[in-house]
């Protein structure tokens, strides 16, 4: 799998959400609606759940190492009653 992007440039791509303010809100917009009624999702991409907490999606993936040490690392700080990432 190609994560070498995300792997390089972990942090740049989540502070481009945080920056863009209006832009992440906006498509955590589409993806709500994109969800099932019974929230019952797995996110692709999970990163350090700026989508899935608010979304209150409890699992994902990450396939780019740096980004799921980078989560990991968020934890703490991330109020999530459980949330598993593989």
């Amino acid at each position: 799998m190609k994560t070498k992007v995300f792997d390089e440039n972990f942090k740049m791509y989540e502070d481009w959400f945080v920056l863009n303010d209006m832009v992440y809100k906006s498509e955590l917009n589409a993806v709500e609606k994109a969800i099932p009624g019974n929230k019952n999702g797995f996110e692709i991409g999970i990163g350090s759940g700026l989508f899935a907490q608010p979304l209150a999606i409890k699992e994902g993936i990450e396939p780019s190492v740096k980004m799921r040490v980078y989560f990991i690392g968020m934890l703490p700080f991330l109020e999530r009653k459980k949330c598993t990432a593989y």
